[in-house]
């Protein structure tokens, strides 16, 4: 799971960037866009650790500042992706859930 984590910190701001040039091409306000990252681990992780969330941002900058400390942790076992779920759920106005596993 470490290289899908990394791999997310490293290509935020491509996708900040792809997700402007679309939205321009289409008479759309890239500054209105918003992003938030929540982080799930394993079941065996502790309360506080098992799901971490930022906040709502428009900046790529404000993301990676967010996921840089954070890191994988809580080893094998069933991964707590409901929980990750219940949280998108809990969203009002959410358009799209992107998932990213191992």
């Amino acid at each position: 799971m470490s290289h899908l984590l990394s791999k997310t910190k490293a290509t935020i701001q491509i996708m900040f960037d792809r997700i402007a040039v679309i939205l321009q091409d289409n008479g759309i306000d890239p500054s209105k866009v918003m992003m938030k990252v929540g982080f799930y681990r394993n079941y065996n992780s502790s309360k506080d650790m098992i799901y971490q969330e930022s906040n709502w941002e428009t900046k790529a900058n404000s993301l990676k500042t967010f996921l840089n400390p954070i890191d994988v942790d809580g080893g094998w076992g069933p991964e707590a992706v409901e929980v990750g779920f219940y949280h998108a759920e809990k969203e009002s106005e959410l358009s799209q859930v992107i998932l990213i596993g191992d």
